[in-house]
Protein backbone atom coordinates (compact mmCIF):
# COMPACT_ATOMS: atom_id res chain seq x y z
CA UNK A 1 0.00 0.00 0.00
CA UNK A 2 2.57 2.24 1.24
CA UNK A 3 4.05 2.68 -2.83
CA UNK A 4 1.03 2.74 -4.17
CA UNK A 5 0.16 5.79 -2.28
CA UNK A 6 3.55 7.31 -3.30
CA UNK A 7 2.86 6.23 -7.27
CA UNK A 8 -0.61 8.32 -6.70
CA UNK A 9 0.47 11.22 -4.93
CA UNK A 10 3.35 11.18 -7.99
CA UNK A 11 0.79 10.56 -10.51
CA UNK A 12 -1.40 13.38 -9.13
CA UNK A 13 1.53 15.61 -9.12
CA UNK A 14 2.39 14.96 -12.76
CA UNK A 15 -1.15 15.37 -13.82
CA UNK A 16 -1.26 19.03 -12.42
CA UNK A 17 2.01 20.08 -13.80
CA UNK A 18 0.80 18.43 -17.47
CA UNK A 19 -3.11 20.51 -16.85
CA UNK A 20 -0.87 23.51 -16.49
CA UNK A 21 1.26 23.56 -19.28
CA UNK A 22 1.03 20.64 -21.21
CA UNK A 23 2.87 17.44 -21.30
CA UNK A 24 5.95 19.35 -22.72
CA UNK A 25 6.18 21.15 -19.58
CA UNK A 26 6.38 18.25 -17.66
CA UNK A 27 10.26 18.10 -18.07
CA UNK A 28 10.45 21.81 -16.65
CA UNK A 29 9.84 20.36 -13.15
CA UNK A 30 13.38 18.29 -13.14
CA UNK A 31 16.74 19.80 -12.41
CA UNK A 32 19.15 17.68 -11.77
CA UNK A 33 21.54 20.21 -9.99
CA UNK A 34 18.46 20.71 -7.69
CA UNK A 35 17.84 17.57 -7.01
CA UNK A 36 21.39 16.47 -5.88
CA UNK A 37 21.24 19.49 -3.87
CA UNK A 38 18.62 18.17 -1.42
CA UNK A 39 19.48 14.12 -1.74
CA UNK A 40 23.19 15.60 -0.65
CA UNK A 41 21.74 17.67 1.86
CA UNK A 42 20.11 14.44 3.52
CA UNK A 43 22.89 12.14 3.06
CA UNK A 44 25.28 15.29 5.46
CA UNK A 45 22.59 14.85 7.71
CA UNK A 46 22.93 11.61 7.93
CA UNK A 47 26.95 11.66 8.18
CA UNK A 48 26.84 14.56 10.26
CA UNK A 49 24.06 12.58 13.02
CA UNK A 50 25.70 9.44 12.84
CA UNK A 51 22.35 8.13 11.68
CA UNK A 52 22.97 6.52 8.60
CA UNK A 53 22.19 2.69 10.26
CA UNK A 54 19.06 4.35 11.93
CA UNK A 55 17.81 5.40 8.46
CA UNK A 56 18.40 1.77 7.07
CA UNK A 57 16.82 0.30 9.47
CA UNK A 58 13.50 2.19 9.08
CA UNK A 59 13.26 1.52 5.17
CA UNK A 60 13.86 -2.29 6.08
CA UNK A 61 10.91 -2.32 9.07
CA UNK A 62 8.78 -0.79 6.50
CA UNK A 63 8.88 -4.78 5.06
CA UNK A 64 9.64 -6.69 8.67
CA UNK A 65 7.26 -8.36 10.40
CA UNK A 66 6.28 -6.90 14.13
CA UNK A 67 8.02 -9.35 15.82
CA UNK A 68 11.43 -8.84 14.43
CA UNK A 69 11.41 -5.30 15.09
CA UNK A 70 13.69 -3.70 17.36
CA UNK A 71 11.04 -0.94 19.63
CA UNK A 72 14.22 1.29 20.48
CA UNK A 73 15.97 0.79 16.97
CA UNK A 74 12.36 1.76 15.62
CA UNK A 75 11.87 4.86 17.92
CA UNK A 76 15.72 5.69 16.40
CA UNK A 77 14.11 5.60 12.92
CA UNK A 78 10.96 7.15 13.94
CA UNK A 79 12.96 10.25 15.49
CA UNK A 80 15.55 10.10 12.23
CA UNK A 81 12.39 10.60 9.61
CA UNK A 82 10.55 13.29 11.66
CA UNK A 83 13.99 14.97 11.27
CA UNK A 84 14.43 14.46 8.40
CA UNK A 85 11.08 15.53 7.23
CA UNK A 86 11.44 18.74 9.88
CA UNK A 87 15.11 19.64 8.19
CA UNK A 88 13.06 19.96 4.30
CA UNK A 89 12.08 22.99 4.74
CA UNK A 90 15.37 24.74 5.75
CA UNK A 91 17.21 22.36 2.95
CA UNK A 92 14.28 23.48 0.15
CA UNK A 93 14.91 27.33 1.33
CA UNK A 94 18.49 27.31 1.30
CA UNK A 95 18.76 25.98 -2.07
CA UNK A 96 16.25 28.57 -3.00
CA UNK A 97 18.76 31.27 -1.40
CA UNK A 98 21.67 29.98 -3.21
CA UNK A 99 19.57 30.19 -6.42
CA UNK A 100 18.42 33.93 -5.69
CA UNK A 101 21.86 34.81 -5.32
CA UNK A 102 23.25 33.39 -8.69
CA UNK A 103 20.23 35.06 -10.42
CA UNK A 104 20.52 38.30 -8.54
CA UNK A 105 24.06 38.01 -9.84
CA UNK A 106 23.33 37.83 -13.06
CA UNK A 107 20.98 40.58 -13.64
CA UNK A 108 22.64 42.20 -16.31
CA UNK A 109 21.90 38.88 -18.20
CA UNK A 110 17.81 39.25 -18.44
CA UNK A 111 17.89 35.96 -20.51
CA UNK A 112 19.33 34.12 -17.67
CA UNK A 113 16.83 35.82 -14.86
CA UNK A 114 13.89 33.54 -15.60
CA UNK A 115 15.77 29.98 -15.53
CA UNK A 116 17.59 31.06 -12.70
CA UNK A 117 14.31 31.95 -10.65
CA UNK A 118 13.16 28.20 -11.84
CA UNK A 119 15.64 26.39 -10.47
CA UNK A 120 15.86 28.51 -7.08
CA UNK A 121 12.06 27.33 -6.94
CA UNK A 122 12.97 23.95 -7.73
CA UNK A 123 14.90 23.28 -5.08
CA UNK A 124 12.48 24.24 -2.88
CA UNK A 125 9.80 22.07 -5.03
CA UNK A 126 12.25 19.48 -4.88
CA UNK A 127 12.45 18.77 -1.14
CA UNK A 128 8.95 19.20 -0.53
CA UNK A 129 8.02 16.41 -2.90
CA UNK A 130 10.74 14.36 -1.34
CA UNK A 131 9.58 15.35 2.26
CA UNK A 132 6.08 14.94 1.25
CA UNK A 133 5.83 11.59 -0.87
CA UNK A 134 8.83 9.75 1.34
CA UNK A 135 9.83 11.12 4.25
CA UNK A 136 6.54 11.74 5.86
CA UNK A 137 4.98 8.22 4.74
CA UNK A 138 7.49 6.13 5.74
CA UNK A 139 7.83 7.87 9.76
CA UNK A 140 4.06 7.46 9.64
CA UNK A 141 4.25 4.03 8.65
CA UNK A 142 7.22 3.50 10.91
CA UNK A 143 4.31 5.23 13.99
CA UNK A 144 1.20 2.66 12.78
CA UNK A 145 3.95 0.12 13.78
CA UNK A 146 5.47 1.20 16.94
CA UNK A 147 1.98 1.81 17.97
CA UNK A 148 0.46 -2.01 16.97
CA UNK A 149 3.45 -3.43 19.39
CA UNK A 150 2.67 -1.72 22.12
CA UNK A 151 -0.70 -2.94 22.65
CA UNK A 152 0.14 -6.60 21.85
CA UNK A 153 -0.37 -8.50 24.76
Amino acid sequence: MFLLGVLLFIIIIAIMIILGGGMAHLKSFYDLPSVLFVLFSYLSILIATKSFGDFVYGIKALSMDDKDLSKNKLKNAIDLFDMLFKSSFAIGLLGFVIGMINMFARLDEPDAIGPSTAIALLTLFTAMIIAIVFIYPIKYTLVKKIRSMKFKK
